[in-house]
């Protein structure tokens, strides 16, 4: 079985320091978080990596927010495409 491509995000910001692995098309969705999230301030680096376990895949079958942890940061910080 082949491993996809997928995204470690290492965020680091003064309340949070952490990482998560997201699948493509999940880092595709949260570009605008991320953007937001650096212009607060937060440190988002990331990775391409070959292994499993998309974090919000994970959340979305067991029924846990996505946005919990080290990804709060990029939830809180979003950025609104139509200039907010």
């Amino acid at each position: 079985m082949t491993q996809l491509e997928m995204r470690k995000l290492t965020i680091v910001s003064e309340h949070v320091n952490g990482s998560a692995i997201l699948c493509e098309r999940h880092f595709k969705e949260i570009q605008m978080n991320i953007a937001g999230a650096r212009d607060a301030g937060v440190v988002v680096t990331v990775e391409s990596i070959k292994r499993r376990g998309c974090r919000f895949c994970r959340s979305d079958k067991i029924g846990f927010s996505r946005w919990s942890d080290s990804m709060w940061p990029l939830w809180r910080f979003k950025k609104v495409e139509n200039g907010g």
